[in-house]
């Protein structure tokens, strides 16, 4: 939708108001990216994930909130109970944890302004295009269709579970099928295209004093690894979701993701500072098959309202 003359003054406005978060993003991204390290094989620096030992310095995302906005530490993304038992109830017959239309929306302009209502206004967190990896910017939408001019997203920013509003005009939205399951309790990985499980894998997952987060992410960059024998594998899959007890790894932001390994004896394991491990033949088929904005829930029934253990429909093992 193109804007009128009126809204042009509003949203040169908003942007004025925002450029010293602006010079901000930029001064911590050029300080995150200027503190590579390397992994144990010799191999350039891994470009992410500030939960695994070998990796770079983390991801500098937005404008971050000074505090944490309070959001219940058992729901995952506000699921209240009645949304959770939902996502139980499907899950128990086999079906994936989102129900309804998957979307992704892309951004249009180099920088993107995320507010925290609908009309547009309030201190607005900024977002680069592409990210630090030279991914398009995605992000995952909860709301597309209440308000005309302004889409709600899931934030790639810590602590987890933000959202904000984004002007539908700097956006575009598309499908996807896709979605992943992270089951902490069966250190498990199951994937779903539509309605049908395409993958089911045995995985590494954050120890108890490192614990990966619950919660509902998405896949916002996808990191192909120069050295495919390195500690990532040959791929990294980072997600919009960071440590909930870290505050920073190997000096940025604790960022979680799914990736390879060269270690495939910890698979079933419970071995990370948070991250996902799976073999490297399957993270190379999700590095393939996964679009950008892919959801990742990530469940564990010790810490995640309303969800429990059942047995699967794929093969006889467990997916949840």
């Amino acid at each position: 939708m193109d804007l009128g003359p009126a809204d042009h003054r509003r949203h040169s406005a908003r942007r004025e108001g925002t450029l010293r978060a602006v010079l901000v993003v930029f001064a911590v991204l050029l300080a995150g990216c200027g503190r590579a390290g390397s992994d144990d094989q010799g191999s350039p620096p891994a470009p992410i994930v500030g939960t695994e030992p070998q990796a770079e310095s983390g991801s500098a995302e937005g404008d971050q909130p000074p505090e944490d906005p309070g959001s219940d530490p058992t729901a995952l993304d506000g699921l209240d109970a009645t949304g959770a038992g939902s996502m139980l109830s499907r899950l128990a017959s086999g079906r994936p944890p989102i129900a309804g239309l998957l979307e992704v929306a892309g951004a249009r302009e180099a920088v993107v302004f995320a507010y925290p209502d609908p009309a547009l206004t309030g201190t607005a967190q900024v977002f680069l295009n592409p990210t630090q990896f030279g991914t398009p910017r995605v992000f995952r939408v909860l709301d597309s269709s209440s308000h005309r001019d302004a889409v709600q997203v899931s934030l790639p920013v810590k602590p987890n579970g933000q959202t904000g509003w984004i002007a539908r005009s700097v956006l575009e939205l598309w499908p996807i099928e896709h979605q992943v399951l992270v089951n902490l309790d069966q250190d498990s990985v199951t994937v779903w295209d539509g309605d049908q499980v395409v993958s089911h894998s045995q995985a590494a997952t954050g120890t108890a004093w490192t614990p990966t987060p619950t919660g509902i992410f998405f896949v916002r960059d996808v990191i192909p690894q120069v050295n495919p024998n390195g500690a990532y594998g040959s791929h990294i899959l980072a997600l919009s979701g960071f440590s909930d007890v870290l505050d920073s790894f190997a000096g940025g932001l604790p960022a979680i993701a799914l990736h390879g390994t060269n270690r495939p004896d910890t698979m079933g394991q419970e071995r990370t500072n948070g991250c996902v491990r799976l073999t490297n033949d399957i993270i190379e088929v999700l590095a393939a098959d996964l679009p950008l904005g892919t959801p990742v829930t990530i469940v564990n029934s010790a810490t995640s309202l309303g969800f429990g253990s059942t047995t699967d429909r794929f093969h006889g093992r467990h997916i949840f």
